[in-house]
């Protein structure tokens, strides 16, 4: 193991795994600590994301705005850490000091529930997304996942990599009681669960090395993000609704609330595959110019995302 990985495990496993046992508060004001340091300590991490940004939101261009996101950006990204780490606490009592999801959410899911039919809830990395799976799972709702691999099956992954997200996803399945299946497996389980009336979790951005056929172009942020057109197939398939879920930092407005105290929402998506995975990205696109550091993806802009040619 290089000295890289060792901080990398020293970090999640030393600090973050021991700190989640510390109360709800105690833990997510270590989280942010660590997101600051990080915000100080990592140049090549400021340099990449604030470059993202700059490339596609016109505000970035701002050294000093770019900068705010930025740190923004590393705190949240710390949070979503702690979130992996304490999630295996949450329940029905203390789950609503972390994440609140709105009634008319809950009332949208509720009337998708009464078609019987599957639902696929089109997410994106923005956000502390897991929060969303968590508070549904709460509310009483059985949630499955499409993941990617991660076991020996990726080689993008570290060791430090799969130990991590290994216990993030199994912790995670353990709360929202599941199906869980990883690219690389066979999915006819996928469509089965899908036919059989199951809700299940999709992330339209994820993005690993080699994955570049079946994917469109859509409008997003001045040009176009390259997403999974397998989405469309699916629900074309097994006849499933789409929903889009999304979780954000709280508003400055929302001052009865914590930094780390999250809100989860669902919103309605056309009924017709494809115009509902188009209106996905119209509404990952208002998310991100509402809140641009709750995006993941900054750092891997050049491989999602292309800026519109101009002529001249």
């Amino acid at each position: 193991m290089n000295a890289s990985e060792w901080r990398k495990g020293a970090r999640l496993f030393g600090l973050f795994r021991p700190a989640s046992r510390l109360p709800m508060p105690l833990a997510y004001r270590v989280a942010e600590m660590v997101g600051f340091l990080d915000y100080h300590i990592r140049a090549d991490l400021r340099q990449v994301i604030g470059s993202g940004l700059a490339a596609a939101v016109t505000e970035a261009k701002d050294p000093a705005q770019r900068e705010d996101w930025v740190r923004h950006y590393c705190k949240m990204m710390s949070r979503e850490v702690m979130d992996a780490f304490f999630m295996s606490r949450l329940n029905q009592d203390n789950s609503t000091s972390l994440v609140s999801i709105p009634p008319d959410s809950l009332a949208l899911m509720r009337s998708l529930r009464e078609e019987e039919r599957g639902i696929i809830v089109v997410m994106a990395h923005y956000g502390r997304l897991n929060l969303l799976l968590l508070a549904l799972a709460m509310a009483g709702y059985d949630l499955g996942m499409l993941t990617i691999a991660v076991d020996e099956r990726n080689p993008d992954l570290s060791p430090v990599d799969r130990a991590y997200l290994g216990g993030k996803v199994a912790a995670l399945q353990k709360q929202i009681r599941g199906r869980w299946v990883s690219l690389g497996d066979n999915l006819r389980g996928l469509y089965q669960g899908l036919k059989s009336g199951e809700i299940i979790i999709i992330l339209m951005d994820a993005y690993h090395t080699g994955q570049d056929d079946n994917r469109i172009e859509l409008p997003f942020l001045g040009g176009h993000l390259n997403v999974s057109e397998g989405i469309v197939r699916l629900a074309e398939k097994t006849g499933a609704r789409m929903i889009y879920g999304a979780v954000r930092d709280p508003l400055p407005s929302e001052t009865g609330k914590a930094s780390w105290q999250a809100v989860a929402t669902l919103r309605p998506l056309p009924e017709e595959p494809a115009e509902a995975l188009k209106q996905s990205v119209a509404w990952l696109e208002q998310d991100v110019q509402e809140m641009p550091w709750l995006w993941w993806h900054w750092n891997i802009l050049d491989y999602i995302w292309k800026p519109a040619v101009v002529h001249e």
